[in-house]
């Protein structure tokens, strides 16, 4: 396939490791790879319009820099039958992904295009800026507009949300508490589960509480000062913590596990890109891990 990828970053931690995948492989022209870093996201969207309008190619690859790319998905995608994976009728693809804070795959990750109906987009800026999902209402608007659906895929093509930084950890669960507090009781019981020994957890378990229920305003901020702001409350607890060795994401996928609780609580397929609503079963440990810590 005839791919640019557009890296959408926010200086992740895994930025270099996932800009260098993708320029030195054996598959794709390292040309076709631009770094897009710009808030909140909806700009990154209207960049990666604008780059799609420069260069011919026939698709488009968004990616968040908090991704890693398999090697086995960039062979797969670089051998695969175009018509196969992306039919006439369908304008778009979205994948499975192997997400940590999560707790194992679901879909997202990445967003492949086809570029004439990502430029199409354009016109819609202005109607998604506010969205609580911007691209996943640009998706429906380009879907009604050109008359072709959206693919989902339960192809992996590697992993998200691991290796990253202990404030990106913060803020990650800060959006998530303003986002998806719906889900607020699956990711409190599973992040509290693991924070005992897992300071990436306790990080973003400390984000959630700070931004649930908080107003989207605090999402939009393009200069993160409410997450800046509440994150100076707990950054003595990490100033010593050691961040994480990062690994291929072959390693990883190869060597992941589910947990009892994610098994548990997220048996159904996970091409239906929602998120689980499930009943607080480690509220105990959620208390006793707060009166400890703060």
């Amino acid at each position: 396939m005839n791919i640019h990828f557009i890296i959408r970053s926010s200086n992740e931690r895994t930025i270099d490791y996932l800009y260098n995948s993708l320029i030195n492989n054996d598959y794709f022209d390292k040309k076709n790879v631009s770094v897009v870093v710009e808030k909140p996201f909806w700009r990154s969207l209207e960049k990666s319009i604008k780059i799609a309008k420069e260069y011919q190619t026939s698709y488009f690859a968004l990616i968040d820099g908090d991704v890693l790319i398999s090697s086995k998905f960039l062979s797969f995608l670089f051998f695969y039958s175009e018509k196969k994976l992306l039919p006439n009728a369908y304008f778009g693809i979205q994948f499975n992904i192997l997400d940590y804070l999560f707790g194992g795959p679901r879909s997202g990750g990445m967003h492949l295009y086809r570029r004439d109906i990502l430029i199409e987009g354009e016109s819609y800026l202005n109607e998604i800026k506010y969205s609580d999902r911007p691209e996943t209402e640009l998706k429906k608007l380009l879907q009604k507009s050109s008359d072709k659906k959206w693919k989902y895929s339960n192809v992996l093509i590697g992993i998200h949300d691991y290796f990253q930084s202990y404030k990106d950890y913060f803020r990650k669960g800060y959006i998530f508490g303003i986002k998806h507090y719906s889900a607020f009781d699956y990711f409190s019981s599973y992040w509290s589960s693991k924070s005992f020994e897992n300071f990436q957890y306790r990080a973003s378990l400390f984000g959630l509480i700070e931004g649930y229920g908080k107003k989207r305003e605090s999402e939009y901020s393009s200069d993160d000062r409410y997450i800046n702001s509440a994150w100076s409350k707990y950054k003595h607890i990490f100033d010593e913590c050691e961040e994480q060795i990062i690994t291929s994401p072959d390693d990883v996928i190869k060597n992941w596990k589910p947990t009892n609780f994610f098994l548990k609580h997220y048996s159904r397929k996970i091409s239906n890109n929602e998120l689980p609503r499930v009943k607080l079963v480690y509220h105990y440990l959620f208390l006793k891990m707060i009166r400890r810590l703060i």
